[in-house]
């Protein structure tokens, strides 16, 4: 069975998070690429559109300009294909998770081990591919 998820972009402003997180995830076989706020992540979205689209997205909430909750309502507006992730250090994880329910793919917090993460992404995973099947 083919792995629905390829392609991540990584979206926080703390840049040992990206590298940590970017370093692990390759090691898994993905291809990563990596944004430091939301409004770098929608331009790198844009520009990768139409040649080779992201499958996940996966943020933090808070970072300054655009935080995780815009990127992710424009993501579900204009990409609606595209999976998120949204991860959170702060203890109101399940008040902005109920704040995001219909777009959100999986919600996690912060900080995260990469076990965790990985198993997030693996639950995306397994709902994309339902949801490919389902088309088939």
């Amino acid at each position: 069975m083919v792995d629905p998820i390829h392609r991540i972009l990584l979206v926080d402003d703390e840049e040992t998070f990206l590298t940590t997180v970017q370093r692990h995830l390759k090691r898994h076989g993905f291809f990563i690429e990596t944004a430091s706020n939301g409004l770098d992540a929608s331009r790198r979205i844009e520009a990768c559109a139409e040649l080779a689209p992201f499958d996940l997205v996966i943020s933090d909430v808070v970072m300054p300009g655009m935080d995780g909750i815009t990127l992710l309502n424009w993501i579900k507006r204009d990409r609606p294909e595209t999976s998120v992730i949204l991860l959170t250090g702060f203890g109101d994880g399940d008040l902005a998770a109920e704040t995001v329910r219909p777009n959100i793919d999986t919600f996690g917090p912060k900080p995260i081990t990469p076990d965790a993460l990985m198993d997030l992404i693996h639950q995306v995973a397994a709902y994309r591919r339902e949801m490919l099947d389902e088309l088939t």
